[in-house]
């Protein structure tokens, strides 16, 4: 269930990799699908496995979360399309 993703009030990036052993990008991808809150998102990489990263890659990880809270390059740069605006 993603009832707390669909009410989740602030920006929320999820970074996953498609090589992880442990979670299913799939399943990831079909949970942000499923969770028609512009708040909730996720970046699917095609590699990292499983929590490597910020050791790993440090620099990159870092810049996709910081990238993604910039007023004019994240989410908040576009407008929300009223078809999936979020309502309570």
């Amino acid at each position: 269930d993603n009832a707390k993703l669909r009410r989740t009030p602030v920006p929320l990036v999820i970074v996953h990799a498609a090589d992880d052993p442990l979670a299913n990008a799939n399943d990831v991808a079909e949970l942000i699908k499923r969770t028609p809150n512009p708040n909730v998102t996720a970046i699917v990489l095609p590699g990292g496995g499983h929590v490597g990263f910020a050791p790993f890659a440090r620099k990159y990880f870092y810049s996709l979360v910081v990238n993604f809270f910039d007023p004019r390059t994240g989410p908040a740069a576009a407008p929300i399309p009223p078809s999936i605006a979020w309502k309570e």
